[in-house]
């Protein structure tokens, strides 16, 4: 397979597996106001994150009573942090067959870390 026809069946997995996951997630009936694909710096494959109001007032009442901070405060810092949401990593199982994918894709002896961001060499 050419590198252009494995990296397009990598983005076609990973399209499946967070649409598959997305929807499991969506079924437990919250109202979700942010939804995302996320990967590292380092290159690694990708995960899902997501925050509903009714997970974020769960969770901002969960720390503020850790914290002693009001609960309104602890929203405000947490509402848009995919790595502070109960569903960070959601179903991250199904992505087994991507990270394989991925590794087969994009071996780690080709990637280069500069200034934070990965790049692809080629060659």
């Amino acid at each position: 397979m050419k590198p252009t026809q494995e990296i397009e069946a990598l983005t076609a997995e990973i399209a499946d597996v967070a649409r598959t996951s997305f929807r499991t997630l969506f079924e437990n009936g919250e109202r979700y106001y942010y939804c995302t694909l996320f990967t590292t710096g380092e290159g690694h494959a990708p995960s899902i994150s997501a925050w509903s109001w009714e997970a974020l007032e769960r969770e901002a009442a969960r720390q503020g009573e850790e914290s002693g901070t009001p609960g309104s405060t602890i929203a405000e810092l947490i509402k848009w942090s995919y790595a502070d949401s109960p569903y960070c990593c959601f179903r991250d199982e199904n992505f087994d067959d991507v990270k394989q994918l991925f590794m087969e894709v994009l071996p780690l002896r080709n990637l280069k870390l500069t200034n934070g961001i990965v790049n692809l060499i080629r060659g």
